[in-house]
């Protein structure tokens, strides 16, 4: 077995011949071969088999290795407090990822998400304990086509509150993302419906019915713009009190590219790579050409009348580095204004 290999292989070969028969004009004789003759006979043999078995097995290792590169096995997150998130992805023999661990500053305690396929079908389950508030478990749903482009994501999840005397209050999502792509295999557009709610007891609840639409504006092969657009109307009922309030949002994202940052990563896994993006990254996909350099966003808020109660701007330079293979290896963030201001991406050998 060799570093890096993905399966292990046991010969056994042995030698049983200790006699030769030949047939010469439809008679067979018998030629009994001396000790010696045998003994070096069987030296010769063993010798060259271990060779084959030795080169074999160094093509086996060349092979897996060839398997292993370029494939994205890590990435850790560095906040400017100088902890760091790392994240690592297993793999199975198709070289999908079946399972990812975040932990921060090496502690034990992990954040895992199992990944299950069927079909143009994949689930994604978790039982986070990193929520301080509530005990929590999320499922993800995701449908793609033939060429791995999401079309449909649902989400599902249940929370029990951790502290909360006598009957714990249970909060649950559901959440459906539909997703439009032009004729490039470029993200044109996404429409959400989404249902919150909270559940006290039989005198109060709370819930939200969110919908959101998302458009993409794509130019020259790489992502312009975006423009989110979020309504969420929260009812709150406590015995015959019923209290309407909530608001809607607006996100603007603009993407420059003025450094020509190239477009390569490992994309092999990106569906499941954007259920982890960082909120002013564009999508992972390979169609694209560049990746961007500085991104500037606008946000507003409004209450449920219309009044506007917030509004934020922000500019996120980054700088990329490449390694050897042109692959994306690390991002920095200068302007500290985003959760991380260093990323390192680490992939097989």
């Amino acid at each position: 077995m060799c570093l890096n290999s993905v399966h292990e292989r046991n010969t056994q070969n042995g030698l049983h011949k200790n006699k030769i028969t030949t047939h010469r004009n439809g008679s067979s004789k018998h030629h009994c071969l001396d000790l010696p003759a045998v003994a070096n006979l069987h030296f010769l043999f063993m010798k060259t088999l271990v060779f084959i078995v030795i080169v074999l097995s160094f093509i086996s290792c060349n092979k897996n290795a060839e398997n292993l590169s370029g494939r994205l096995v890590k990435m850790e997150s560095t906040d400017y407090t100088g902890q760091v998130l790392t994240t690592d992805y297993k793999y199975d023999s198709q070289k999908r990822i079946i399972e990812i661990r975040q932990y921060l500053n090496n502690f034990d305690s992990a954040y895992v998400v199992t990944i299950n396929y069927n079909g143009n079908e994949i689930t994604l389950l978790s039982n986070p304990n990193t929520e301080p508030l509530y005990d929590q478990s999320e499922e993800v749903r995701l449908t793609v086509d033939e060429s791995g482009k999401l079309l449909r994501r649902i989400e599902f999840i249940h929370g029990i509150s951790k502290s909360y005397p006598g009957q714990p209050p249970e909060t649950f999502r559901y959440d459906t993302l539909i997703y439009e792509y032009d004729v490039a295999g470029l993200l044109k557009s996404t429409s959400e419906s989404m249902y919150d709610s909270i559940f006290v007891n039989a005198n109060f609840t709370s819930s939200t019915r969110l919908s959101s639409n998302v458009s993409y504006t794509n130019s020259g092969g790489n992502l312009i713009s975006t423009d989110e657009y979020v309504v969420y109307p929260r009812i709150t009922r406590q015995g015959s009190n019923v209290d309407t309030s909530g608001g809607s949002s607006e996100y603007h994202n603009t993407f420059s590219y003025s450094k020509g940052f190239p477009n390569l990563a490992d994309f092999r896994n990106a569906v499941i790579l954007n259920e982890f993006k960082l909120y002013y990254e564009s999508p992972f996909n390979s169609n694209y050409k560049n990746m961007p350099d500085q991104v500037v966003r606008n946000s507003t808020d409004r209450d449920s009348r219309g009044a506007i109660i917030f509004t934020g701007s922000s500019t996120i330079d980054m700088d990329r580095a490449y390694g050897s293979d042109g692959l994306l290896t690390s991002v920095n963030i200068p302007s500290h204004n985003t959760p991380y201001n260093n990323i390192q991406f680490i992939y097989g050998k």
